[in-house]
């Protein structure tokens, strides 16, 4: 059983069409060439000097906005519209999206106002501090300026007076130098601009006061500030080379000056600014070396100098443009380590981080070589020099994943983000780092990794990950506040994206299929079911986490305005994920728990779920399969899984009659479920699940709710159900809902079907009159449309009517034959258009048989074969008639029937099993009513045409003996020969052979021709002889017999001789009669030899009889005409004496006869002649009782009762044809 393939289009945009929120967009600046760093200047002060002048910081470069955002971003995209949409639902997509727009507009509006409110608070705050301070400020402003003016009225009037003076005059130009540097800067800084002439205050006062001093006091122990002063004031009023010739002095005169490292410092500044102008084409030397010399030269002087972090940075720089990246990195670092080291910082600590991960993002630091990014570019050039576990490795971090960003190098820059990431887990700023990663990861094509990350956010930020506590242990609930919020979005971004990856996979896996369906190579098919089954488990993978993810956002927003939405979403991610239980319960909870948009979608998602759980069940051998559809378990059962014994009966004969499976089961399963009444079984709890989830979908009538494209579902799962009881035996609760669909919806199959049904519960009951009954009641309902209805009409009335055929079969079954035979002629009576009307006629015959009336029988039959013999029954039904007519002694009939099946063209008649019989049938009828030729010839006939019949043979040895009874010797031996040439040879048949002979033979020993008897006699000993063995003991009887006639003919001559004539003729013909006994007497003696009862009790009876026959022929002997009385009374008495001896001999072998007969309980026709005989020669001793008068037992010479005493078919019983239920 398939997975659910059907997902409703709507849900699947609508669901998503919204979703698609959280796609987290950078605004970086995309300038390729950033601005070369402008030096800003650090005040300088000393304790004795004064202030120190200032330079202007130089514009530093903008740092990326992380928080920069469209101001809608995706919201103000139209949703997208999903295909086949109609104009309700495009209507709500619309509204859905303006009350986006509408929301959002009003929360950037209340943020807006909370801001002013919150600007104007502090403005009105700063306004009455400045209320308060302002005025004492702009005093104490005002009395510097006053003092400072009067100081300098003072010190140049005393210069004036005392300028010789070398003790004063060196500390009065110092001070009025610096006086006036602070005099000029301060009334700079206060003028209006638009009064200005210059871009810098007017320190030549200053520079006039400094060099003077410098000149006439050069050993004035100040006089290393003096230099500094004038060259810093130089500078300002960009007197560059001069400035710079003041620092060199500094340098050169004062090397161990706190001034120094500050000079060279300037002095490196001089020659960087030069170098700078060179590469862009002002001047014409570029001295990096020389700056690089000053500024280390600064730096080695250690960080207890004023511009120390200037020194480094600079440095650092000079490194840069020498292309000198490694030092210019850790010189970068030194200066941040500076800054975090000294109580006041550094303004160029920033700068170092960002021209530090800005040079770190510079892909190629080799320009010499052809490689265009090194090989260890990305984290594994930052940890090389940032790995160290110090604070600000990540605020260069952050830079560098940023920096990385604006140049659209976003696979680094991801990698970058990443690693802050897990450097720092408690930044409150993770999260906008996490936003900037995840479109680091969507813009470097790695969209599956970006929704794997972005689908982890509510666990790395929610209420149990270590972020959220410490943010909560800092009070940091805006940070808290805005992580959920992203979270969220992410959360449903994430569902939205894995969801629809999850659906695109579903179809590239059923893609594959198709095309593995349709291809011809089985290499193309293996491995397009292998792209299948690769691509379905990556969907399986993907609907797991969307599953997951789907959980974890309904618990955490059990609230949510879309939580059905989820649910359902839920739902179906774990039905395609194949944790079908799980989702089933879902289903079930969405479709009874609201009655929204979702219901139907729900309920259709609970029956495929728990269907399949079913399917599997049964799979698996823990359920039976008939709650499954029937097409599943004839599949099951196809592939092994299910047994026959479970499979319904109708299944099993639909299997029979298709050829599928395993027939000879089907068959043994089918004949022990004949006549068995169906039993009630227990539904499982899986299939019940199954019933209840279809019955919901009716009881909410989710049908009302369907597309129109849709088909409606409620009659399908109603149907289904129906079944589903029917096969557990529950016929009440089937009929029931069979019934409601052909009441509610007759015009469709489905109620064509379920009255098939309605009508086999109560055939399985065995109410068949039920059966009846509701055919007619449903032929009145009209079900189905067109020429479907006129032929259901026609269906009905016929199961009507088998349902009547199975009753009267029932009925026959009861041996109750009467009355079966009257249901039968009803139903052919009453329907004349029953299909199976000649099987009602046909059993309505074999109804009668049972009962004797075999000339009703005979009259149903022939209504059969005359009226419908282009049914398979006709054969059938004239055979019977033959059968019967034999019965019936109607014997014309019975043969003219036999004849004309067997003698038919027609194929079934040709085909039938008994055609063959028939023939032989009606010649043995023939045979016993005494029509001898036509028997015969039949017999030869069955012979000829059908000599592979076993008994063929003995049908044409039959015909010979019909010919011997007819008289007819000339068709007897034609006949005889005509055996004797096919079969003389064949053992087999070697006593038809002999007894072929022993006919021969008889037939002229009875007309007295011995002389044409005797061959066929001898040839019967000679043919025995040769092979003794065979035939058996027949054969050594007709063998025996031939010899005793053999011997039997000698008698005959030699009792021809008679003792008379003269006495010369007497003598001689004493002598012949004695010699000729000798002879005779072993002629029966070789009978002996054969040792058969019968013809040895027949040659000892001859031989006693020879002996008899020459006594008497002695005592009746004649004297010869020459004897007087006398000489013939002694003649005579002498032949008495002759004849006593013999009689004793004759006596011998009477007595021998008798005995053998008591010895072997033989009574026979030599018992009773020697009996005879004895009684002649002693009837004292051997007086004649009654009861040894018995009738001859006959022992036949012919293997006529060897001919095969098949039973006849008429003796045996027939059995009813049936109706195939199955097919009505």
């Amino acid at each position: 059983m398939n997975r659910r393939t059907w997902k409703s289009p709507m849900l699947c945009w609508l669901a998503f069409s919204g979703l698609a929120l959280f796609v987290p967009a950078l605004v970086w600046a995309q300038d390729e060439d950033a601005a070369e760093p402008e030096l800003a200047e650090a005040d300088t002060e000393t304790a004795d000097e004064g202030p120190a002048p200032t330079d202007g910081a130089a514009a530093a470069p903008t740092a990326p906005d992380a928080e920069a955002q469209p101001k809608t971003g995706v919201f103000s995209d139209p949703i997208p519209t999903p295909p086949n949409a109609d104009e309700n639902t495009i209507a709500e997509l619309a509204a859905y999206q303006n009350a986006t727009l509408r929301y959002i507009d009003e929360v950037s509006e209340y943020r807006n106002e909370l801001r002013t409110a919150v600007l104007s608070e502090y403005d009105a705050k700063l306004k009455s501090i400045d209320k308060v301070y302002a005025g004492e400020l702009t005093k104490l402003r005002d009395d510097e300026r006053i003092q400072r003016t009067d100081s300098i009225a003072r010190l140049e009037r005393f210069l004036e007076k005392h300028g010789r003076n070398e003790t004063y005059a060196p500390g009065v130009l110092y001070r009025l130098a610096v006086l006036h540097y602070e005099k000029a800067d301060e009334e700079y800084l206060s003028a209006d601009p638009s009064t200005l002439t210059q871009d810098y205050p007017d320190f030549s006062k200053s520079i006039g006061y400094s060099g003077e001093l410098i000149r006439r006091f050069p050993n004035f122990p100040q006089a290393d500030g003096a230099y500094y002063l004038l060259g810093f004031c130089q500078l300002q009023m960009d007197q560059e080379d001069a400035a710079n010739d003041t620092f060199m002095a500094l340098v050169e005169k004062f090397p161990d000056s706190s001034k120094t490292p500050e000079a060279l410092t300037r002095i490196g500044e001089y020659h960087f600014s030069r170098s700078q102008d060179a590469i862009q084409g002002v001047g014409s030397e570029v001295t990096w070396d020389v700056a690089k010399s000053y500024y280390a030269r600064a730096v080695a002087y250690g960080p207890d100098y004023a511009i120390y972090d200037r020194a480094l940075y600079r440095l650092a720089w000079t490194e840069y443009y020498n292309e000198d990246y490694d030092s210019m990195i850790h010189r970068f670092i030194e200066l941040v380590e500076y800054a975090d080291q000294v109580p006041k910082g550094s303004s160029l600590r920033q700068e170092a981080i960002e021209f530090m991960a800005a040079a770190l993002a510079e892909e190629d630091w080799n320009l010499q070589d052809t490689i265009d990014r090194d090989p260890d570019f990305g984290m594994s050039r930052f940890n090389k020099y940032l790995n160290s576990g110090q604070d600000f490795e990540l605020e260069v971090l952050r830079v560098y994943a940023d920096t990385l960003a604006e140049q659209a190098r976003y696979d680094f820059a991801a990698e970058a983000y990443e690693a802050l990431l897990q450097r720092d887990v408690c930044n409150p700023e993770n999260p906008k780092i996490h936003q900037s990663y995840i479109t680091a990861l969507n813009l470097s094509e790695q969209r599956e990794k970006a929704v794997l990350v972005q689908s982890n956010l509510d666990a790395i930020y929610g209420k149990t990950s270590e972020w959220y506590k410490c943010q909560e242990q800092n009070g940091n609930l805006e940070a808290i506040a805005y992580a959920d919020s992203i979270a969220r979005k992410a959360m449903m971004y994430s569902i939205s994206t894995y969801y629809t990856q999850a659906g695109e996979l579903d179809v590239a896996a059923e893609e594959a299929l198709a095309k593995a369906d349709s291809a011809r190579s089985p290499a193309t098919q293996a491995e397009l079911q292998a792209q299948h089954d690769t691509t379905r488990a990556k969907a399986i993978e993907v609907y797991t986490r969307t599953a997951e993810l789907t959980q974890g956002f309904l618990e955490k927003y059990p609230n949510d305005q879309d939580v059905y939405l989820y649910r359902y979403i839920l739902a179906d991610a774990l039905y395609n994920s194949e944790q079908y239980e799980k989702s089933a319960v879902v289903f079930d909870d969405i479709r009874d728990l609201s009655d929204g948009r979702f219901r139907r979608d729900a309920a259709m998602g609970s029956i495929d779920a728990r269907s399949i759980l079913l399917y599997q069940g049964v799979e698996q051998g823990q359920v039976d399969p008939l709650g499954l559809p029937p097409e599943d378990i004839k599949t099951l059962y196809g592939r092994g899984a299910v047994q026959a014994s479970i499979v319904p009966t109708y299944l099993l004969s639909e299997l029979a009659s298709e050829g599928k499976g395993d027939q000879a089961a089907i068959e043994a399963e089918l004949a022990a479920r004949d006549g068995q009444k169906a039993v009630m079984r227990p539904i499982p709890q899986e299939t019940q699940r199954v019933l209840d989830a279809r019955d919901k979908y009716a009881e909410y009538h989710l049908d009302s709710r369907r597309p129109e494209t849709e088909e409606p579902l409620e009659d399908d799962y109603e149907y289904l159900n129906a079944l589903t009881y029917y096969h557990y035996g529950d016929y009440e609760q089937a009929r029931t809902r069979f019934g409601r669909i052909i009441d509610q919806h007759p015009e469709t199959d489905f109620a064509v079907v379920s009255a098939g049904f309605v009508i086999n519960t109560y055939q399985e009951e065995g109410d068949l009159d039920k059966v009846a009954e509701i055919s007619d009641s449903l032929r009145e309902k009209k079900l189905g449309t067109g020429e479907g209805t006129s032929d259901l009409d026609t269906k009905l009335q016929d199961i009507k009517y088998s349902a009547l055929f199975e009753k009267a079969r029932q009925l026959f079954d009861a041996e109750q034959y009467a009355e079966a035979a009257y249901e039968y002629e009803r139903i052919a009576d009453e329907n004349p258009t029953f299909d199976d009307i000649h099987l009602a006629l046909y059993n309505a015959g074999v109804a009668y048989e049972r009962i004797q009336r075999y000339e009703s029988a005979m009259r149903l039959y022939k209504r059969v074969y005359t009226e419908y013999n282009d049914k398979p029954e006709a054969a059938d039904a004239l055979y019977r008639v033959g059968v019967n007519g034999e019965r019936f002694f109607d014997f014309e009939t019975a043969v003219d029937s036999y004849l004309e099946l067997h003698d038919s063209k027609r194929q079934t008649f040709l085909d039938h099993p008994e055609r063959v019989t028939a023939l032989r049938k009606a010649a043995i009828i023939l045979k016993y009513t005494e029509s001898f030729e036509r028997a015969a010839q039949l017999m030869e006939r069955y012979h000829d045409e059908h000599n592979e019949q076993t008994d063929a043979p003995e049908l044409l040895f039959e015909a010979c003996l019909m010919y011997e009874e007819m008289g007819n010797y000339s068709k007897m031996d034609k006949t005889f020969e005509k055996f004797r040439k096919k079969y003389a040879g064949d053992p087999e048949f070697r006593v038809f052979t002999l007894t072929s002979y022993v006919k021969q033979g008889d037939y002229f020993n009875k007309k007295n021709d011995l002389k044409k008897a005797k061959p066929f006699y001898e040839k019967v000993v000679t043919v025995y002889q040769d092979s003794p063995s065979v035939g058996g003991t027949k054969a050594n009887y007709l063998a025996a017999k031939a010899q005793y006639l053999l011997a039997d003919m000698e008698f005959k001559s030699w009792s021809k001789i008679k003792l008379n004539g003269t006495l010369k003729q007497f003598k001689q013909n004493v002598a012949s009669k004695k010699e000729g006994s000798a002879v005779v007497a072993q002629k029966f003696n070789q009978v002996l030899t054969y040792k058969n009862a019968e013809w040895t009790m027949a040659a000892l009876y001859s031989i006693g009889g020879m002996f008899h026959n020459f006594a008497s022929s002695m005592e009746q002997a004649e004297c010869p005409p020459s004897f007087d009385a006398d000489t013939c009374d002694g003649f005579l008495e002498s032949l008495l004496e002759g004849a006593f001896e013999l009689k004793d001999k004759a006596r011998e072998n009477y007595e021998a006869v008798v005995q053998f007969g008591r010895d072997n309980s033989i009574v026979n026709e030599w018992t009773r002649k020697s009996l005879n005989g004895l009684n002649d020669i002693a009837p004292k001793e051997y007086p004649m009782f009654e009861g040894e008068r018995t009738a001859l037992t006959q022992t036949t010479t012919s293997p006529a009762g060897l001919l095969r005493a098949t039973k006849s078919e008429g003796e045996q019983d027939v059995e009813p044809k049936d109706v195939d239920m199955e097919d009505k």
